[in-house]
């Protein structure tokens, strides 16, 4: 633990768990993403990795896969992550990031969490 930061391995997370200034690094089988939490109750944040170098201001939309379908709640390992950036249209293509497959979630909280 530094400066009360706690790093967690985690196969499910939900975006409700998180608070601001949480982080989630999402390794896939292409890329790796930092998603960085700024507003939670809108799920909005900074997103960047894979065709995003810089970062962009985000929402989480949620994860879809075959096992799984659409769930809007969080992210599981097995997903595809879904992100969609307010600065672009909604019909441009480049306002949603799909990723390719989860393979590692890590949850980097700000504030350690009651057990």
């Amino acid at each position: 633990m530094n400066n009360g930061v706690v790093t967690e391995l985690r196969n499910v997370v939900s975006f409700a768990e998180l608070a601001v200034g949480d982080q989630l690094i999402i390794e896939t089988e292409r890329s790796t993403y930092t998603f960085s939490m700024y507003i939670p109750s809108q799920r909005l944040g900074a997103l960047r990795g894979g065709r995003l170098p810089d970062g962009h201001e985000a929402f989480a939309i949620g994860a879809v896969s075959g096992q799984h379908a659409f769930w809007k709640g969080g992210l599981r390992v097995g997903d595809r992550a879904i992100f969609l950036s307010p600065a672009e249209k909604a019909h441009d293509s480049s306002a949603r990031l799909v990723t390719s497959q989860v393979v590692r979630i890590q949850v980097v909280w700000r504030e350690p969490r009651a057990a």
